[in-house]
């Protein structure tokens, strides 16, 4: 009988600070708060920061992974918050592999784990590359991650565009982070059928919480800190969603509706 394969969630954002980084690392925490097997790929090469936010010293790192300079098995580091982390390099500015090559190698690498874990989460750079698109094409989800500030907003919508735009559509829901904003679902909808014709899937809105603050000067999980803070239950809130989402199978180059449903 073949294994199961892991699911695939990619975590993007149009622009900087929107919270995407600290959004999957406790996205991670909530899976393998029910059981699931969770790898965190930090695949934001040279500004690598979740094992900052985890507070742990990485046993090794994906560009040398990459490159053939460790061995897979050996980097990967058990969090004590549950996940396991695949981090990458942060403050170097020499990359060990660029453009179709680093691709390539790290769809090996992937391929490699998917039949020992659940959920594998990536976290990505901001913005928009060829790189980035097809990376998001052979994943199961694509989480665009925004804000209601109204750069965030734009940049989400631009992103949403040109991603839809090529010739390979894939799944992509939004999330709305750090706001108490419940008119966003229904903004940015609009806005993406008036110009596009279709609009993501929604995976829900995740509040502004001074204990996400907190939690990261402190380098620990809201989990941790204050599970029964707001965040913390939207999180599982968003997790949940994001597995219903997954578990639709929505057709690749088919956006999805507001709902999730696959549109006709």
């Amino acid at each position: 009988m073949a294994k199961k394969l892991a699911q695939f969630w990619v975590f993007v954002a149009g622009k900087g600070g929107v919270g995407k980084s600290v959004l999957m690392l406790h996205a991670g925490v909530a899976l393998s708060q029910a059981g699931k097997r969770v790898l965190l790929l930090d695949a934001d090469l040279g500004l690598a920061n979740l094992h900052i936010l985890a507070n742990v010293e990485p046993r090794g790192r994906l560009e040398r992974v990459l490159a053939r300079a460790e061995k897979l098995s050996e980097a990967i580091t058990p969090l004590l918050c549950g996940p396991d982390l695949l981090a990458a390099d942060s403050g170097q500015n020499i990359c060990l592999l660029h453009g179709e090559e680093a691709t390539s190698a790290l769809a090996e690498t992937l391929g490699t784990l998917t039949a020992n874990y659940d959920h594998i989460l990536v976290d990505t750079p901001r913005g928009l590359s060829e790189a980035a698109l097809q990376f998001c094409r052979a994943c199961d989800l694509t989480v665009l991650v925004t804000t209601g500030e109204p750069t965030a907003l734009t940049n989400s919508y631009a992103w949403y565009k040109i991603a839809t735009l090529t010739q390979a559509p894939f799944p992509i829901c939004v999330v709305a982070n750090q706001s108490r904003d419940a008119s966003l679902e229904a903004r940015f909808g609009s806005l993406c059928t008036r110009f596009l014709g279709h609009r993501p899937a929604w995976g829900g809105t995740v509040p502004d919480d001074p204990a996400v603050a907190e939690s990261v000067a402190r380098q620990e999980t809201v989990f941790n800190r204050a599970p029964r803070a707001p965040y913390w239950t939207a999180v599982l809130s968003l997790v949940r969603n994001l597995q219903e989402l997954t578990n639709q199978q929505v057709s690749v180059g088919n956006p999805v509706s507001a709902t999730g449903r696959k549109r006709a």
